[in-house]
């Protein structure tokens, strides 16, 4: 008899009111969910991106089990986030980005919604030496062609003062990534040549 897999879940947060309605606005809907990771989502991240020797050459930072700690803070108060992206499966996505002290997190999460489980679900991160751009950024959501980037938005939240953080209601869409004239799932066909090579 095959054994059965166990997964285990812990909850890093709740959605901030601000992401829950960008989220909204760009498909996801996130209200009444947890930030969550699971010992899958540990294992995978540690077994691809965990061994100095294959990050370094690609300008990445090994991670290791004290990284997870600081999902909370990525997820509550993200410099950036990316809405409006597919999985292959047709699950939607939600990328972050963080600057730390360690270096920058990009972390992916889907937004699982079945009649199981309706959670915001760690899905990879990694860790870059330097300062990440919006290329790298959306480089990091296309993910080598397998989710569908058609509707990326890449989004800033501005610090005005009024909330511990940043403005709940305010929104700035980067197109510095982006040639005149072009979508930004557009512009992904020609970025992702441009960069391939800076991030290997």
């Amino acid at each position: 008899m095959k054994k059965e897999k166990c997964l285990k879940k812990w909850i890093i947060g709740k959605p901030s009111e601000w992401l829950i309605e960008q989220a909204k606005n760009h498909g996801h809907d996130i209200e009444n969910k947890n930030h969550v990771i699971t010992n899958d989502f540990i294992n995978h991240v540690i077994k691809k991106h965990g061994k100095p020797e294959s990050e370094e050459p690609q300008g990445q930072l090994a991670v290791d089990e004290n990284d997870f700690c600081n999902l909370s803070e990525v997820v509550k108060n993200p410099d950036k986030i990316i809405l409006g992206v597919l999985s292959k499966k047709g699950i939607g996505m939600l990328h972050y980005l963080k600057k730390l002290n360690k270096g920058t997190i990009l972390y992916a999460e889907e937004n699982i919604d079945n009649k199981k489980n309706k959670e915001l679900r760690g899905k990879t991160m990694i860790i870059r030496k330097k300062d990440v751009n919006d290329k790298l950024f959306a480089y990091f959501a296309f993910c080598k062609g397998k989710n569908n980037t058609t509707n990326i938005k890449i989004i800033a939240p501005i610090d005005t003062g009024d909330y511990p953080g940043y403005a709940e209601k305010t929104e700035a869409v980067v197109n510095s990534a982006v040639p005149m004239g072009q979508s930004q799932g557009q512009a992904l066909t020609d970025i992702v040549p441009q960069i391939s090579e800076e991030i290997k």
